[in-house]
């Protein structure tokens, strides 16, 4: 069982420029979809509090990546475009009652399943 404890919104560390981006013919046509992302790792060091470092990490990274901190936004004839204005990224705290053992070596399973947080497309 894995349960959600902190949702936090990153935003970039610094300025990122407002702008807007086209999106490919082949980017229209794909379904639209997120493609969660998991993180696993033991450090090799104790870390006072692992959440702060990836949230300082998150909002350095997403200043040379800040596309990923906009937002998708429908264009006229039913098109999408990337509206980059800074809105930051989601990063999700859980915990989960099994051990790191019981995901195996983390390809995709059942298991794994329960680490991804359900999207509500509605």
């Amino acid at each position: 069982m894995v349960t959600i404890t902190s949702s936090y919104t990153v935003f970039p560390s610094e300025p990122t420029p407002k702008i807007s981006m086209w999106l490919s013919e082949s980017d229209q046509i794909n379904p639209w979809t997120h493609t969660p992302i998991i993180f696993v790792y033991k450090p090799n060091h104790i870390i006072n509090n692992p959440i702060e470092t990836l949230k300082i990490s998150l909002a350095k990274i997403l200043v040379h990546y800040y596309p990923l901190a906009g937002r998708l936004r429908w264009i006229g004839g039913g098109r999408l475009q990337v509206d980059c204005n800074g809105k930051g990224a989601q990063l999700l705290e859980a915990e989960s009652t099994k051990n790191m053992a019981e995901y195996g070596d983390f390809e995709p399973s059942e298991a794994i399943k329960d680490l991804l947080p359900h999207v509500d497309y509605e």
